[in-house]
């Protein structure tokens, strides 16, 4: 259910608002230069014609702009008084066919009425603008009411298919703003669905970089022996699952982080990093997260124990290099349910708007460029 009229509704009632000012205008101005040449009375023709062009003008600018209570109702009187003009106004032979600039005066104001009007008003201005009109024609040609009471009897009949139409668009206008609304929705649940499903490939993918590495390093027989450092990184793994991720606004020095990784892990790093380097939080933990991950892919497949890491800035970017000499493998033959390189280091920095790129061959060794840019 759409609470309030919505963006199709709104844009529907200002065109209406619009044709029925600004089309009232162009009919009655070029309808009543017209009627005027052919007026029984020049003088009081154009008279007439100059008041209501003047009127037109005016009501169609405050009717889009400053709509007050007594508009329409002025309005009215304005187009009712042309109404009983026409013994003046409009030829006789002219009224009898039906004709003249008055009847089209007439005709196009019951009919836009009905685009901006409750049905009660419309109904009024429409009974009281075919009375004047009846009057103003049996003024001027008394013995022909036959020809009147044809005009008099199609104005309601003009009203009513006006107001029909009306009905019908507008019920298009809210049926447009139900999809519309209907279509937000389902992209706003399409979002939440899409950052849980987010928030759970980040959580898998931490839980892959740190229990789960951990407890694969020891299951694989890497750990011989009771090691003094794997007390530690079971306290650093177990800080990690429970570390809640920093703000947007709050900003770390990259390079101590990333001396703080290369220290725990069980490669020979060679380190070509700045003296600091300062980023988001998040930037920082996205980086240290994909150096760790490639760090720990040399020392389990890479059949080598020593890596390069090495910085870079540019006034572009900062990119940071994990590159060794050991097997190399083949990228594309990674099957997407392997988390290392998918998600520990190509996604985890996809989710920063960075890029990580993979460069590997059998035996030619494996480069790893993580990619920020800067704003």
């Amino acid at each position: 259910m759409v609470d309030g009229p919505g963006a199709a509704q709104r844009l529907l009632r200002r065109l209406a608002l619009r044709y029925a000012a600004i089309g009232r205008t162009v009919i009655a101005t070029f309808a009543g230069v017209l009627g005027s040449i052919a007026a029984p009375q020049t003088w009081p023709a154009i008279a007439a014609v100059v008041v209501v062009v003047a009127w037109s003008v005016a009501y169609a600018w405050l009717l889009t702009h400053r709509h007050r209570p007594w508009l329409l109702v002025a309005d009215i009187a304005v187009v009712a008084a042309a109404c009983l003009t026409q013994r003046w106004t409009v030829p006789a032979d002219a009224l009898a066919a039906n004709q003249g600039w008055v009847i089209a005066l007439a005709s196009i104001t019951v009919v836009v009425y009905q685009w901006h009007t409750t049905v009660p008003v419309g109904l009024c201005a429409l009974v009281a603008i075919d009375a004047a009109f009846l009057a103003g024609v049996l003024l001027a040609v008394p013995g022909q009411t036959g020809a009147a009471l044809v005009m008099v009897l199609w104005l309601p009949i003009e009203a009513v298919l006006s107001r029909l139409l009306w009905i019908l668009v507008r019920r298009g206008g809210e049926r447009a703003d139900l999809l519309t609304a209907q279509a937000e929705r389902a992209r706003q649940a399409e979002a939440v669905a899409e950052a849980l499903r987010a928030d759970e490939r980040a959580h898998l993918a931490s839980l892959h970089d740190t229990a789960a590495s951990t407890l694969l390093m020891v299951g694989l027989g890497e750990v011989g022996k009771p090691e003094p450092w794997l007390r530690d990184q079971a306290r650093r793994d177990l800080a990690s699952l429970g570390h809640w991720p920093a703000s947007d606004g709050a900003t770390q020095d990259l390079v101590p982080l990333l001396r703080d990784v290369i220290a725990n892990v069980p490669v020979t790093v060679a380190a070509d990093l700045p003296d600091s380097w300062t980023a988001p939080a998040s930037v920082c933990a996205s980086l240290c997260g994909a150096v760790q991950e490639a760090l720990t892919n040399v020392s389990r497949h890479a059949g080598t124990k020593a890596a390069d890491v090495r910085v870079e800035r540019s006034d572009d970017q900062i990119s940071v290099w994990v590159a060794d000499q050991g097997a190399g493998f083949d990228p594309d033959a990674i099957p997407p349910s392997r988390y290392g390189v998918s998600e520990s280091i190509v996604a985890r920095m996809a989710r920063v708007g960075g890029r990580a790129t993979v460069t590997s061959a059998r035996g030619s060794g494996t480069t790893v460029r993580l990619d920020w840019p800067v704003p």
